[in-house]
């Protein structure tokens, strides 16, 4: 797997620090369905 840019892990971080908790675990989850990390049944 190939890292982000440093810029665009800057927006990312950014981004994520001004959601609220909720929308924090959502976005987790998409990262995490990005890189194959949640399986469904």
């Amino acid at each position: 797997m190939e890292a982000f840019a440093p810029q665009i892990e800057r927006m990312m971080k950014r981004l994520f620090a001004l959601l609220n908790e909720a929308d924090r675990r959502r976005y987790a989850a998409i990262e995490a369905a990005k890189l194959g990390g949640i399986r469904r049944n």
